[in-house]
């Protein structure tokens, strides 16, 4: 039987431990370790993540040790106990993960909490089955083909780790994904702030659902619009930035642990022109396909219109692999 979070468990959170011994650990518990004593032990939930958004996360928060430990220690990382409770699986922050593998700050502190315990499910099913609550992104393009819009994949395609060094990296780039994120942080171009919050100019809103969690995977829905429209120009309200985002995306270069970079700032000026995309009509009615299971539907967090958002992104409860 699967135990779900219900929120009298999270209001009655157990204390966090010093470390994460998995076989004693319950649904509510938060527990801290070391990344070099968790990283083979956390196993992702999606193939891909955005190279380019993991070197933005690591050269803003992981210039030293006291700093990556500090962003650590703001991003709680809600996992699902795996089968016979020998692993657990990340139902959020892997960008934050792959970027403090890329550190190299192995005895940074990370916290787990415990959403819900799946020890009970055969490692064979465990993907699939947080898939059906929307907490496994099953998605990925042909390798070769990163415009290709997702399609379903294997889930024993998911690597088994998150490695993001130069010795190993064991998640594909997922271009889109990045450049979803880089929408979330734009404060000037398009949308006049003047003086309003600091990314008043981003693309969209993370939103949460009724029940007041989070939208699983909202990034990868954003950017699955993103790439249709570098196809589909009828999904854009303007003309002239459909070609001056095309001539901006053709000139990206994913970096990677081989070949880092100092900056993103090209990702982050396409990522302005996108804008123009995602606050526009076609994007309020745009819906993902059914192919895309509990991805499909219309785009979370959407935003009419070219006006400031003045307000921050809501804090939505933690994961309990609910599908809602």
């Amino acid at each position: 039987m699967v135990r779900l979070l219900t929120p009298l468990l999270l209001a009655l959170a157990h204390a966090k431990r010093k470390g994460c011994d998995l076989s004693s650990l319950e649904v509510g518990d938060q527990c801290e370790a070391s990344w070099s004593d968790l990283r083979d032990m956390l196993r992702p939930t999606q193939r891909s993540v955005g190279y380019a958004w993991v070197f933005r996360t690591f050269l803003k928060s992981f210039g030293s040790k006291a700093a990556a430990q500090d962003e650590m220690d703001d991003k709680i990382v809600p996992v699902t106990l795996g089968a016979n409770r020998t692993d657990a699986y990340i139902l959020d922050h892997h960008h934050h993960l792959a970027a403090l593998d890329l550190s190299g700050y192995k005895s940074v502190k990370v916290t787990l909490f415990i959403s819900c315990d799946f020890s009970s499910v055969p490692a064979s099913q465990q993907l699939a089955q947080l898939a059906t609550r929307g907490y496994a992104y099953l998605y990925g393009r042909p390798a070769g083909s990163p415009n290709a819009l997702p399609t379903a994949i294997d889930p024993a395609s998911v690597p088994a780790t998150i490695a993001f060094r130069s010795s190993a990296v064991t998640m594909d780039d997922d271009r889109w994904r990045a450049l979803s994120s880089f929408t979330r942080k734009v404060k000037d171009g398009l949308v006049d702030c003047d003086g309003s919050d600091k990314y008043c100019g981003r693309a969209y809103v993370r939103s949460c659902s009724p029940s007041g969690k989070g939208v699983p995977f909202f990034e990868f829905r954003w950017g699955y619009l993103y790439d249709a429209a570098l196809a589909d120009a009828s999904l854009w309200a303007n003309a002239s930035a459909t070609a001056a985002f095309s001539s901006a995306y053709a000139a990206l270069v994913s970096p990677t642990p081989s070949s880092p970079v100092d900056d993103v700032d090209d990702w982050q000026a396409a990522a302005k022109i996108l804008v123009y995309l995602a606050r526009g009509a076609p994007a309020g009615t745009y819906e993902l396909p059914s192919s895309m299971g509990t991805m499909a539907g219309k785009l979370p967090g959407y935003v009419a219109g070219f006006a400031p958002i003045d307000s921050d992104d809501p804090d939505c409860d933690p994961a309990s692999c609910r599908s809602t």
